[in-house]
């Protein structure tokens, strides 16, 4: 658990977190971290709780988020058609929560990222006048996710906030230092990043940046 009065820190991270989505969730969570946030995820949290109240509670006691909403497109599973609709739900609650006038969240700050800039007008035109980042669908997904981010963060956390370039080279130094640090860990057996939870990943990050930046 984070210190309790880390609001001004903490970001809430509203994202898939199926296995497809790793690669995006690496450097996403890599940035916020080098950019002196605290990431906020449902996994984080107790699992004898709703899930809903678990995020709920993730939402309020974050000044920041950042949401992915490219999956909100059909899928087919079979004869069925679905839409994901997680990721727009909890953002509803974060922009219904900011205009609530029994809490004060009114200085809270929302990014919405989608691989296009514009897709989003599609399904949510409501959302239009947002910060919008799009990251593409192209092999330089995730270090466009660190410059959209970065970007951002410079706008309205620290505009002294590291290169992008800085960034994406940190993080890809760091997921060399992190499969030595897990064959170490595990006395010499090779321990796949893939296979390592969400928490796990988060707690090595925060760990090697401390260290890093100390440097």
């Amino acid at each position: 658990m984070e210190e309790p009065n880390s609001f001004e820190k903490n970001i809430f991270i509203n994202c898939p977190f199926d296995n497809e989505y790793k690669q995006l969730f690496r450097p996403l969570v890599f940035t916020c971290i080098y950019c002196g946030l605290i990431p906020q995820v449902a996994q984080l949290q107790d699992a004898g709780q709703s899930r809903l109240v678990n995020i709920i509670q993730l939402i309020k006691n974050s000044k920041f988020s950042v949401h992915d909403i490219s999956r909100v497109a059909v899928e087919k599973d079979g004869d069925e058609e679905y839409a994901r609709f997680n990721m727009p739900l909890e953002l509803g609650i974060v922009i219904g929560l900011k205009n609530c006038q029994l809490i004060d969240l009114k200085e809270t700050r929302a990014l919405v990222i989608d691989t296009h800039p514009h897709r989003y007008l599609k399904s949510m035109s409501d959302l239009a006048g947002s910060d919008i980042a799009s990251y593409g669908k192209d092999e330089r997904q995730s270090e466009n996710i660190v410059k959209g981010l970065r970007d951002w963060f410079a706008s309205h956390i620290n505009p002294k906030q590291f290169s992008a370039k800085l960034i994406w080279a940190e993080f890809n130094e760091f997921l060399s230092d992190l499969s030595d640090i897990l064959k170490k860990f595990n006395m010499g057996i090779t321990v796949k990043i893939e296979d390592i939870t969400v928490i796990e990943f988060i707690y090595y990050a925060k760990e090697w940046v401390k260290a890093r930046i100390q440097e």
